[in-house]
Parts: structure tokens; C-alpha cells; sequence
């Protein structure tokens, strides 16, 4: 009974950190969150195990026995090795593997708890080692989107933008190199500890950032951690010179790697799927209560000063620039956080749009990134749509809101757009090519921020 209740407290301490300190994790999801389900079956299927059956249904007088079928199922890539040297038939065992995930697409799918837990939390950053793009496409439409970032062979691997999905094993596409046995698997992680083609983009941010990986699947094994788990716990201070890697001592055996997995109480939990349902809730019910307190304001016509347009890749920026401003004591609509924040589950758009009509003027801060989804589709661009029309309306002669400078764009100094140099002459010359709302951006006094002088703010008459 002791001991059940010990587990239960456990089990209770892990969703309440999940849930108070989500904003320091980061997820890493495994092939095992997969599934196949066709739409008349009773119930879903491991991803592995659906492939096995595929290579089975198309090789029929290939004869397996039942231990090699069970580690083929069970065990990760050892059981895409075995895979691959049973039904490698004239070489083309990974052309049969991706025809029948392309084939069967529309059934593959995260499992329900991973999907819901994944949208609810909303992670800056997801790890996989999954090679296709299931996570994204998955969530697309859900939350904001991700953008796919593939670990490349002999290449850098610095840039890692703020929303993104790291393929850590590469890409499952013609021409690129993914894991599929134990032998790619090695030169992989080869790859990883080299210092010029390592992951360093990855693990520099989860170690500046002091970031805390959440595995999600029970068969990831240990190349995971060898090559990701020790430069991010080395502390962003550390004079620890090291590889990218945690590479077992075998003249240690106290450095083995069960050993170091049980100091570190890291263990496959059969709770996890309880785990998960259970931090997604509680989440879920404290953020329905934070937005029903924050929708109260709005719906009392609380008013702001500005209103702060972004992108996501900006945030950090952004970020200071709402705090410069609320030390100004003017208020901020800002959906990162404050009475404008944005959780998953919420009215999104519907947020966004009281947030532009009840602000006094829409500041767009104006990089690179900010170019890049203005001039395609994306939320962003929706946005600031949104604030044209807002403008729009109030400009007519009957209505009851007049806008006098609404429009309040601060440039990014030293941005660039396709190696363009970011100015207000640049921003002038795009809008009145129609790429940009020319009411929000042409004939407008732009404010050029370099990052140090928040003094420039103080010009506006809030």
C-alpha cells in the first residue's frame, strides 16, 4: 500500500512540475507515439508493427520466426535492422518503406494523448526522432505553426529558429539520408559529436536556455542521450570542455549506462499515457480560468496604449520591447503574456482582433522574419489585415472612433529581407508596391530601434 501511494505522489509531483514549469521543457517525442488506424478499425496499431505487416502482406515467402518478429516490433531501429536484412530484396528495402507511409499517410497519426498534450502545452521547440513531418502536419491548424528543421550530414547544423519541430535523424525524402539500421545509425551519431557538423544550434539553445527534456516514447535508446543529454547539462556557465555526447567508460562499470539512466531517474513509466491526460487537463482548466479572467477585461472594454505585432521568431525582442514599454507605464496588448496573452483552447483570432480595436495604435516590429511571413501566407499577415480594415473603419466619416497615428512600425536595426538592408525608405517602397497595407506603412513616421536605445519609444504620444 506504502509503496503504491510512493508511486501515486510520484506520479502527482511529475504532472504539477509538467504543468508550473512547462515553460522550461522542451519535448522529445519517439517513433513509439506513432500509430496506424484505418477509419473501420477497432483500434490502432503500433507504427512499426503496421510497416512489419506491410512488408509481410508484399513478401509473403519470406519466412520470419517469432523472436525476430518480436524484436522487428519492439525494438526501435534494431528492429529496422532486422527489417531491412530480411526483406531487402534487391535493394530496396527503403523505397518499399516510403512507399507504404506515403501510401497510408492520411492513417498515420500521433497517439491521442501525444497530439492533445503537444497542442495544449504549445512547446517553442518539439525534438523528434521521427524522419517524416507527422508532428507538423498534425498540428497545423491546431496552433501556431512549426517549421521542419532537418539534421543534415557533414553540414552545419547552427540555425534553429524559435518554433520548430529538430528532426534530430534526418529527412525520409529521395536524396536525403535518414536512420534505417544500425549502421547509419552510427555514422549519425558520428555526426552528432563531430564539433564542426554537431547539433550545435539545438543543444546551445537547451543549455543557454537551461531547458529540461521531457522523452515521450519508451523505446528511445541511448544514442539520445549520448549525443544530446550532456552538453545541455553541463549549466550555460560550465568550463566543462566536452564532445557533444555521453559516451559510456567501459573500464567504469559504475559509469554504466542503466547506471547513469537511474541517477538521472530517467525510466520507461507505464504511466506515461496517464501522465500525459492528466498534466493536459490540469493545464488546460488553469489556462480556461486565466482566459476567462483576461476575457472579462476585454469584455469591460479595457483599453491599451499599443497594440504588438510580431513574429514568432521575434519574441525575444519583442519581449524587451514590451517590457521597455511597460516601465513607461504604457499598457501593452501582447500575446506572450500580460492581460493580451493567447493560450491554446482560446478564441484566437477573436482575441487578437478585440486586442486591435481596443489599442490606440498597432506597432509591427519589422525584421527579417516579420518580412518573410508578411509577404507570404501566414497568421502574421492575417494580423495586420486585421489592423488595416480596423483603421479602415474607424477612418469613415460616420464612425464614433477616430484614429489619429495609428500605425507605430519600429524597424529592427540591422535587419535584412533576401539580402536587403530593412529601412524606412525600403518598408515605403514595398508598401506602395501593395506587398504591405500602404495605410499601415507608407507615409508613416517609423521608429528605427537598435536594441540599446528604448529612449526612441518616449517620441511616441501615447
Amino acid at each position: 500500500m506504502e509503496q503504491d501511494m510512493s508511486q501515486e505522489k510520484v506520479r502527482r509531483i511529475i504532472i504539477s512540475d509538467l504543468v508550473k514549469k512547462r515553460n522550461s521543457i522542451i519535448p522529445v517525442i519517439g517513433e513509439d507515439t506513432i500509430v496506424y488506424k484505418e477509419k473501420d478499425m477497432d483500434k490502432e496499431i503500433p507504427f512499426q508493427e503496421f510497416i512489419l505487416n506491410e512488408f509481410q502482406r508484399k513478401y509473403p515467402h519470406v519466412a520470419v520466426d517469432n523472436a525476430a518478429l518480436t524484436s522487428m516490433k519492439d525494438r526501435g531501429y534494431y528492429g529496422l535492422s532486422l527489417l531491412s536484412q530480411y526483406y531487402n530484396e534487391q535493394g530496396r528495402f527503403l523505397d518499399d518503406f516510403m512507399d507504404f507511409v506515403s501510401r497510408n499517410a492520411s492513417c498515420i497519426k500521433l497517439k491521442d494523448e501525444v497530439l492533445d498534450f503537444l497542442v495544449t502545452f504549445n512547446f517553442p521547440i518539439i525534438i523528434t526522432t521521427i524522419c517524416f513531418d507527422i508532428i507538423e502536419q498534425q498540428l497545423k491548424g491546431r496552433i501556431e505553426s512549426y517549421k521542419s528543421i532537418w539534421y543534415r550530414l557533414n553540414k552545419e547544423n547552427s540555425t534553429l529558429p524559435t518554433r520548430c519541430v529538430y528532426h534530430i535523424f534526418g529527412q525520409a525524402k529521395d536524396g536525403s539520408k535518414w536512420v534505417s539500421d544500425e549502421d547509419l545509425l552510427l555514422t549519425f551519431l558520428l555526426s552528432h559529436n563531430h564539433k564542426e557538423y554537431g547539433a550545435t544550434g539545438l543543444t546551445d539553445f537547451l543549455k543557454e536556455n537551461e531547458k529540461k527534456l521531457f522523452v515521450l516514447g519508451c523505446n528511445l535508446p541511448n544514442w539520445l542521450f549520448r549525443f544530446l543529454w550532456q552538453p545541455t547539462q553541463t549549466g550555460r556557465n560550465s568550463n566543462l570542455k566536452t564532445t557533444q555526447g555521453y559516451w559510456i567508460n567501459k573500464e567504469k562499470p559504475e559509469d554504466s549506462f542503466e547506471n547513469f539512466l537511474k541517477k538521472k531517474n530517467f525510466s520507461a513509466d507505464e504511466q506515461v499515457k496517464e501522465i500525459l491526460v492528466d498534466a493536459t487537463k490540469l493545464l488546460q482548466e488553469d489556462l480556461k480560468r486565466e482566459a476567462e479572467e483576461r476575457s472579462s477585461m476585454i469584455d469591460a472594454e479595457e483599453h491599451f496604449d499599443v497594440f504588438i505585432s510580431y513574429a514568432s521568431e521575434d519574441r525575444q525582442i519583442a519581449t524587451a520591447i514590451f517590457e521597455a514599454l511597460k516601465n513607461m507605464n504604457v499598457k501593452a496588448w501582447f500575446d506572450d503574456r500580460g492581460k493580451g496573452e493567447i493560450t491554446p483552447g482560446q478564441k484566437y483570432w477573436e482575441r487578437i482582433e478585440n486586442g486591435i480595436r481596443h489599442s490606440a495604435h498597432f506597432m509591427p516590429i519589422i525584421t527579417g522574419n516579420w518580412m518573410q511571413k508578411l509577404t507570404n501566407t501566414s497568421s502574421l499577415k492575417d494580423e495586420t489585415i486585421k489592423a488595416r480594415d480596423w483603421l479602415a473603419e474607424c477612418s469613415k466619416q460616420d464612425s464614433t472612433i477616430q484614429l489619429k497615428d495609428f500605425s507605430a512600425p519600429v524597424i529592427i536595426k540591422g535587419s535584412s529581407y533576401n539580402g536587403v538592408a530593412i529601412t524606412e525608405g525600403y518598408v515605403e517602397q514595398v508598401a506602395s508596391f501593395g506587398v504591405l497595407p500602404n495605410t499601415l506603412f507608407n507615409g508613416i513616421d517609423m521608429i528605427l530601434f537598435d536594441e540599446k536605445d528604448y529612449s526612441v519609444f518616449e517620441k511616441i504620444k501615447w
